[in-house]
C-alpha cells in the first residue's frame, strides 16, 4: 500500500508492518514471521525498517503501552538523529513502553496525548528536528 499524507497506517494483528521507498513513493509491506520482543505486530520491526528506509529524517512516537516492544529500535532512531518522542506518564493508561524508551535514552521529548498532534504538525512543518 502506498503511503499517503494524512493518513494513519496500522498493523493487523499477528502481522508486522513494515515501511519500504518503492520509486518517488513509500510502501507498508506486511510480514508473516516469527513475534519479535514476544509481539506481533512489533514496534521494532516497524521502528526498524523506518530507520533503515527514512533514518534520520524520521519521526517516531512512543505511546501508551505495556513492556518495552520498540525500545531497541526507538534508539537506533534516535542515534541516528530522528526525532523521537514519548507520550508523557499522566496521559498514558499503560506507561511501560514511553518508560522503557525514555529510560533507555531513547527519546528526544515527552509531551502529554493532547500534544501529540501538534508535535506532529510541527515536524512535517519543518519546526522541530
Amino acid at each position: 500500500m502506498i503511503l499517503e499524507r494524512g493518513f494513519a497506517y496500522l498493523a493487523p494483528g499477528n502481522m508486522h508492518l513494515i515501511i519500504e521507498k518503492s520509486g518517488n513513493s513509500y510502501i507498508t509491506r506486511l510480514l508473516d514471521t516469527v513475534k519479535v520482543s514476544r509481539h506481533k505486530p512489533s514496534v521494532d520491526v516497524m521502528f526498524r525498517s523506518l530507520n533503515n528506509t527514512v533514518g534520520g529524517g524520521a519521526m517516531a512516537i512512543m505511546m501508551t503501552g505495556m513492556g518495552d516492544d520498540g525500545t531497541i529500535a526507538m534508539k537506533e532512531l534516535f542515534n541516528n538523529g530522528a526525532y523521537t518522542v514519548a507520550q508523557d506518564e499522566n496521559s498514558c493508561v499503560v506507561f511501560g513502553m514511553p518508560k522503557q524508551a525514555i529510560e533507555a535514552g531513547a527519546i528526544k521529548d515527552i509531551c502529554s496525548l493532547d500534544e501529540i498532534a501538534d508535535y506532529i504538525i510541527d515536524f512535517a512543518n519543518g519546526r522541530r528536528k
